[in-house]
């Protein structure tokens, strides 16, 4: 999402406030960035009522570019990557690993899945080992009693997979929905009047005294 300003827009904020130093830039971006600041709460709600995630998680995805007095735009962002299953309430159990992606569904289980920390220290995650064409040990042993050196890649070989970390789906697929998305804009449009208009009712009060 983009907010600018119209040149009609800004000449009229500029009439009202022609009498206060900086004024009109003062009312305009404040206006727009209060405004950010609400699409930004209001898209972690949406999301986190959608996916079982907290609203910290949920904003990490999130980036708003301020307005400034030298360029009276702003924009917020949703950008990244598929959420790793780990931040899914995951859960390792006998069977594999449980999880809840969904906020009102249940809990689904990734047979054989493990839990283990990424090698670069990047903490834990889910992963799933594929199937070994040539399993160089007891077929009927199960995917956690492996012994360590199968249980991880050992080449680019076509005959075997190397394990895959598990995610969910991107944060911005998830907003990008039609329904989501338009009416956090169409609730953003009517903010910005109302926080455009409150900043040059402030700014005329202080000014007045």
């Amino acid at each position: 999402m983009k907010i600018e300003m119209s040149r009609a827009d800004i000449a009229q904020v500029e009439s009202l406030l022609s009498d206060v130093k900086n004024g009109s830039k003062r009312a305009l971006t404040n206006a727009l960035n209060k405004t950010l600041k609400t699409v930004q709460t209001q898209a972690a709600k949406a999301v986190g009522a959608d996916l079982a995630l907290t609203a910290k998680r949920i904003k990490q995805d999130f980036a708003i570019k301020k307005a400034r007095f030298s360029d009276i735009t702003g924009s917020f962002v949703s950008k990244g990557v598929p959420i790793g299953l780990m931040q899914f309430a995951a859960k390792q159990t006998k069977k594999g690993v449980s999880f809840k992606v969904k906020r009102k569904g249940k809990r689904s289980v990734v047979r054989h899945a493990f839990i283990a920390p990424a090698k670069n220290g990047g903490g834990l995650h889910v992963w799933w080992r594929g199937k070994i064409w040539k399993r160089p040990v007891n077929p009927k042993l199960k995917y956690g009693a492996l012994p360590r050196k199968y249980r991880f890649p050992v080449s680019s070989s076509k005959k075997t997979r190397g394990i895959q970390r598990l995610t969910g789906p991107r944060i911005e697929d998830i907003l990008g929905e039609s329904t989501m998305w338009e009416g956090i804009c169409v609730d953003a449009a009517g903010k910005y009047v109302e926080n455009l208009g409150g900043q040059i009712e402030d700014i005329l009060r202080r000014h007045r005294g």
